[in-house]
C-alpha cells in the first residue's frame, strides 16, 4: 500500500459497527446495573440471572466481552483476519462450553 492511499470503511461496515456498538453498550449498562445493585437489578437478574455462570456474578459476562473483542476486531483488522477471527471465537465459545 502507498503512503497516499487512504483507507476507506465501507458503508455497510459502518452500519454494521454502529449496530454492534449499541449493542456492546445495552450489555455494559445491563451488567453495570447487575453489578452495582442499580434499580432494575432484580428484574436483569430474573431475565438473564439463570444463564450466568457462577463467576460472572461478580464480573462482566462473557457477552460483553465477546461483542466488546468483535468491534476491536473489526476496527483493527483487514476484512479477512476479522471474520476468521469472528469465525473462530464464535465456534471455541460454543465448544468450550460443551
Amino acid at each position: 500500500m502507498e503512503s497516499s492511499e487512504i483507507i476507506t470503511i465501507d458503508a455497510v461496515v459502518i452500519t454494521g459497527l454502529l449496530i454492534l456498538i449499541t449493542i456492546v453498550l445495552i450489555s455494559l449498562t445491563i451488567d453495570l446495573i447487575r453489578l452495582k445493585n442499580l434499580p432494575g437489578t432484580s428484574f436483569i437478574n430474573k431475565l438473564i440471572g439463570p444463564m450466568l455462570r457462577d463467576h460472572e456474578s461478580l464480573d462482566l459476562c462473557g457477552a460483553s466481552y465477546i461483542l466488546s473483542g468483535a468491534v476491536l476486531t473489526i476496527l483493527f483488522f483487514e476484512k479477512t483476519v476479522a471474520l476468521a477471527a469472528l469465525g473462530f471465537i464464535s465456534l471455541g465459545d460454543i465448544a468450550a462450553a460443551l
